[in-house]
């Protein structure tokens, strides 16, 4: 029997290739100018992947990965925003 395919999804941090569900999928709504996490991924909306590392989260901000993901300026508001939310998730809350 053929083994299952298992999509895989790049980091924008560390640009490491790893399997989709060990990642975290953001997703950028552009109407509320927020960043939101999306554990189930079924948020509609151009969705981007990193790690689950604070380091691979500080490297794409410090490139812009999430600007050139999303295709537009993301505001430094949604940056703070994000960073409270990568520690709640990976504190488990």
């Amino acid at each position: 029997m053929p083994q299952k395919h298992i999509p895989k999804r790049s980091c924008l941090g560390c640009r490491c290739v790893k399997a989709q569900s060990e990642m975290l999928r953001l997703v950028y709504q552009p109407s509320e100018q927020r960043l939101a996490f999306d554990p189930h991924k079924k948020l509609p909306g151009r969705g981007a992947y990193l790690c689950r590392d604070t380091n691979c989260l500080q490297l794409a901000k410090r490139q812009y990965s999430l600007d050139r993901a999303y295709r537009t300026k993301v505001p430094k508001s949604c940056y703070r925003q994000l960073e409270t939310l990568f520690s709640e998730v990976m504190n488990g809350k």
